[in-house]
């Protein structure tokens, strides 16, 4: 694996950065200068994102290294296995490779276009 790759502790540290930028006093305030609608500021929680981040922390804390590091390797067994092991469902282990993969996907994008410029 190269050492510039993304990981899924990369994706849950990101998840973690946001986490702590909406905890911030001002961001509701951010939104609101940028044109975000009252229904979106009302529907907005940053105690539902820090659920998703201990549902992903457990989930990652109950992979193998060579699961978390090679993430294409865990087949519906050890998706079972994960979601046992960490308290959540199948269903949400599946939603959190399935989100990896599209980040993963995205910096790929981004790092190609910096090495292009």
């Amino acid at each position: 694996m190269p050492a510039d790759a993304f990981t899924l502790t990369d994706f849950v540290a990101c998840f973690s950065q946001l986490h702590e930028r909406t905890k911030s006093a001002d961001f509701r305030k951010d939104l609101y200068d940028q044109g975000a609608s009252s229904e979106l500021l009302g529907a907005f929680r940053p105690e539902r994102i820090e659920a998703e981040i201990k549902s992903m922390k457990a989930a990652i804390g109950s992979m193998t290294i060579d699961e978390s590091t090679d993430p294409d390797k865990i087949c519906d067994s050890r998706r079972a296995r994960i979601a046992s092991g960490s308290g959540v469902s199948v269903d949400t282990v599946h939603e959190l490779l399935r989100q990896f993969s599209q980040m993963s996907k995205m910096c790929k994008s981004l790092s190609a276009l910096r090495t292009q410029r």
